[in-house]
């Protein structure tokens, strides 16, 4: 059975935005990471900008802290898509 994500207006917003097309180059990182702890994961650096979100019984998502831009990079918007869309978060 799939889990049933309890999302909140505001993030869901986000959710749309990651999944709009043509993809997204203003997604904010902070909008990002705020997802995903409302989804109930952790963020744990792994050296340098690499970032990784867990949450146990799900596969971890890695992915590049911007920087310096404060928004993610297309390429790293669909990644984000591909991986909620694996975990069942969609709009």
């Amino acid at each position: 059975m799939e889990h049933v994500w309890h999302i909140s207006t505001n993030q869901m917003k986000t959710v749309r935005r990651i999944y709009k097309e043509p993809t997204p180059n203003d997604v904010r990182w902070s909008k990002a990471v705020s997802l995903f702890e409302h989804l109930g994961f952790r963020m744990n650096g792994m050296g340098g900008s690499m970032m990784c979100f867990e949450k146990e019984g799900y596969p971890a998502f890695r992915i590049h802290r911007p920087h310096p831009s404060k928004h993610l990079l297309p390429a790293a918007v669909k990644d984000l898509r591909r991986y909620l869309e694996r975990i069942g978060v969609t709009p």
